[in-house]
């Protein structure tokens, strides 16, 4: 599902370049729709997840009176040339690698070899 969530991430970012005029019903803001395939199959994690990658400070996400489908919007005032943002690392991820890697693997059991042979 990243790669769904980099693709309509990417999507949104190249439609709001192309824009030059905010399109939005009141004439404030830039608005791309969402995907409708993205939006059926995504769950909050992944909304989630697209909100950070987009690099936008008035960013929204809206569903408009009158049209079908979700879409993202940003103030008409907002620098639309910016590079997305690459994902955080979960931090729950990171803790766990480290845990991994800092719990001492015991050592296998000694055989006992006392000599006795009769």
């Amino acid at each position: 599902m990243a790669a769904a969530v980099k693709r309509q991430c990417d999507l949104c970012r190249r439609l709001y370049q192309e824009l030059s005029d905010p399109n939005s019903p009141d004439k404030s803001h830039f608005m791309v729709e969402l995907s409708p395939y993205f939006t059926q199959i995504a769950t909050t994690k992944d909304t989630d997840r697209l909100f950070s990658m987009l690099p936008y400070k008035t960013l929204s996400f809206s569903q408009i009176k009158d049209r079908h489908g979700t879409y993202a919007l940003i103030g008409k005032d907002e620098n639309r040339d910016r590079q997305i943002r690459k994902p955080r690392p979960s931090v729950r991820a990171q803790l766990a690698q480290d845990k991994k890697r800092t719990v001492p693997k015991k050592a296998a059991a000694k055989k006992k070899d006392h000599g006795l042979e009769v």
